[in-house]
């Protein structure tokens, strides 16, 4: 069964009075969960005193309606008593300076940042918490998981960049020593004459050496995995047969570092936490982030690729129109709200939760979020969760079975590249547009795709193709799996610059690449960028493409074929025959350009390569393209038991769809729309393709299976 449900309970909002009636329309809208925020500032706001009683009346409500619980451990926003008990307990910023915690503006009740969790004693307290709340809940009925840690914050507030106290600093040494066995080895992999573990001091503040910044980058990011591995853990031992989940405010390949002090991926790496916890997952507010629609289709595809084999929760999904100081946002009508939903599902989510119920009442969001929220849409926002939640509960055991396809294309996603950009820029934005162009690129033609991470790189079992984007910084271990895995038969594009620095922030010259070591080729170095497009000619079919940056051009070689040209001695595109697979080379950067807006010879490009190299073929939509990255039909194919599934998502601006998909993926001559019941007929085309016209609907959703 798919969790389906609401945030309810961020204390004390909403207040006792409505309980009992809310409960009621939560479970008479279709909904099967509620989630509960157990706020460590409010539980146990003297220390050692816990007080439940709150939660207890709210859980018996739940379980009077028949509704599941998700509870949230909620311990980083702290009781007022941590630095007054525990006085050194405070954060530092890089400048050297004590951090002021306060009340979060829409909690109320309870500081951020607080403690940090390196101290010892405050972090035994955190852990003591979480223990006592668990242990308190463990034996009611309907829980139906542990959200371990929200949107892994821990240094909301901190007016700098945090942490660099004793405790922390410690730590980060001890971390080097475990990477590196010792000083002298840490000084030859860094090329510094470091005499004592004391002189080693994190990274200050961007453009400073980039080895400092990237090796503090990297703490913190290992810092958060553990931290959450031992709060799993911990909840583990008390409660062992529920699921213990964790997500982040958004897939982790978006935390670039930002204006709010956040450096590179500081709350943690997605794939490593799945690989210590039942499941990952994310928050998402499509509207308030106005993201076109393939922003969230890679958000869903980011998680399910970092979960792998394990849960996929959307944890918080906008549920009314955002409130947020004295702005006035779009109301969220519901066919944009379902297809969040249905989208979630077709990538593989098991729990969908949103983010809440009612409008909220404190704060910035004050007058937000609200399912049942003021915006003019709520009834009719009840009435499509019906739908859904129906739909969901009618085919639950298709639901439970299914599995999306996996994809035969990746894109490459690199950790380390981004606490290069980091490094000198302050955050990693450019290597995020690039990767999010090519992925953009690759939504709208419906070619499915998943995102492979540098250290998981077992997932290239599956994968055909591998599109690399700015990996501007590639270790030997990496570079060897790269290898061998185009040694064996798959293809590798990779742009400019790729493993020019190593992992230490050393930079390297072309020829001391692991690629041009491999094959003899090398780039001669950065050019201007003097025309706003390159020719290239690939598969007889001619493409004009945006570059970025720059241009390196590599150089002439027999064993290359040209696919666009620089000079008479150099060349911008070309590829290479490697083992029993091919490296293709392109001496600029791709998708950022695309970013900002689409162009058709760039997918056309893309999907090319792909038909040629990767025996993937797309799903075709017969409609007129757009510029727009929301105005597309955007196809999900999977499986369950021995059928197949396919979400078809059509967008508002269009009546209708025409699908043309293989002779061979449904097997009948009509299909079942879950949804709506309607029957649909195929019509034969050719002898390997039939037809399926689709009318939009109400939703615009279509869930199809074989009748």
């Amino acid at each position: 069964m798919i969790n389906f449900g609401t945030q309810y309970y961020r204390p004390p909002f909403p207040n006792q009075k409505y309980w009992e009636d809310d409960f009621k329309r939560i479970k008479d809208s279709g909904l099967n969960t509620v989630q509960l925020w157990l706020l460590w500032s409010w539980i146990e706001p003297k220390k050692g005193k816990f007080i439940f009683d709150d939660y207890d009346k709210l859980a018996d409500i739940a379980e009077k309606n028949g509704l599941n619980l998700v509870l949230s451990t909620i311990s980083e926003v702290q009781p007022y008593w941590i630095e007054r008990e525990i006085p050194d307990s405070y954060m530092v910023t890089n400048m050297g300076h004590k951090v002021i915690s306060s009340n979060r503006n829409e909690i109320h009740f309870g500081i951020t940042p607080g403690a940090c969790f390196d101290h010892p004693e405050a972090n035994k307290l955190m852990m003591d918490f979480i223990e006592k709340t668990v242990t308190h809940f463990k034996n009611r009925k309907n829980i139906a998981g542990w959200d371990c840690w929200n949107e892994i914050r821990w240094n909301v507030q901190a007016d700098g960049y945090v942490c660099y106290c004793n405790y922390t600093v410690s730590a980060y040494r001890k971390w080097l020593e475990e990477k590196y066995g010792s000083l002298e080895k840490l000084n030859s992999s860094w090329l510094r004459r470091y005499h004592l573990w004391e002189d080693v001091f994190p990274g200050k503040f961007p453009p400073r050496p980039y080895t400092d910044m990237m090796a503090f980058q990297h703490f913190l990011t290992e810092r958060t995995n553990r931290h959450a591995a031992r709060r799993y853990e911990l909840i583990k031992s008390i409660d062992p047969q529920r699921p213990v989940t964790i997500h982040g405010p958004c897939p982790c390949y978006n935390m670039t570092g930002n204006s709010h002090m956040e450096q590179a991926l500081n709350r943690g790496n997605d794939w490593y936490l799945a690989d210590s916890l039942d499941g990952v997952g994310c928050s998402n507010f499509p509207m308030w982030w106005d993201q076109p629609y393939t922003d969230y289709v890679m958000a869903m595809t980011a998680i399910a690729s970092a979960a792998r084999r394990k849960l996929f929760w959307v944890s918080e999904l906008q549920g009314g129109r955002v409130g947020i100081g004295f702005d006035v946002f779009d109301p969220v009508p519901p066919y944009k709200q379902q297809k969040w939903v249905w989208e979630a599902v077709a990538h593989g989510a098991s729990t969908i939760l949103f983010w809440c119920w009612r409008d909220e009442v404190f704060g910035t969001e004050s007058s937000g979020f609200g399912i049942i929220g003021n915006d003019g849409m709520s009834q009719q926002r009840l009435k499509g969760i019906g739908i859904t939640a129906k739909t969901m509960k009618e085919y639950s055991a298709i639901f439970a079975n299914y599995k999306r396809f996996t994809p035969k294309v990746g894109i490459f996603f690199s950790p380390q590249s981004y606490y290069l950009h980091f490094s000198q820029e302050s955050n990693a934005a450019r290597v995020l547009s690039d990767m999010r162009g090519y992925f953009k690129a690759l939504t709208v033609k419906n070619i499915p795709c998943s995102f492979v991470e540098e250290e998981h790189l077992d997932e290239l079992k599956d994968i055909k193709i591998l599109f690399i984007p700015r990996a501007n910084v590639m270790d030997d271990r990496t570079t060897e799996k790269l290898l061998d895995f185009v040694n064996e038969g798959g293809v590798i594009f990779c742009e400019c610059e790729t493993g020019a620095w190593d992992r230490y922030g050393i930079y390297r010259y072309p020829i001391d690449r692991h690629i041009a070591l491999a094959t003899g080729i090398q780039e001669i170095g950065r050019r201007k960028i003097e025309d706003k497009t390159i020719k290239v000619l690939f598969n007889k079919k001619k493409f004009s493409l945006k570059p970025t940056q720059w241009l390196c051009p590599v150089q002439n070689d027999s064993k290359l074929e040209i696919l666009s040209n620089y000079d008479r001695d150099s060349n911008i595109i070309s590829m290479c025959q490697f083992g029993k697979g091919r490296i293709i080379f392109c001496g600029t950067y791709l998708g950022n350009e695309y970013d900002k807006q689409r162009y058709f010879d760039f997918e056309n490009f893309l999907e090319e390569l792909i038909v040629v190299f990767s025996e993937e073929n797309p799903f075709y939509v017969n409609e007129k393209s757009s510029k727009d990255f929301s105005n597309f039909t955007h196809v999900v194919a999977g499986r369950s038991g021995k059928k197949n599934l396919l979400f078809v998502f059509i967008p508002e601006i269009r009546e209708k769809a025409n699908l043309i998909i293989d002779l061979n993926f449904f097997k009948g001559e009509k299909v079942k729309d879950l949804l709506s019941g309607e029957e649909i007929r195929l019509k034969k085309m050719k002898s390997h393709e039939k037809l399926l016209s689709l009318t939009r609907g109400e939703l615009g959703i279509k869930i199809l299976i074989d009748t």
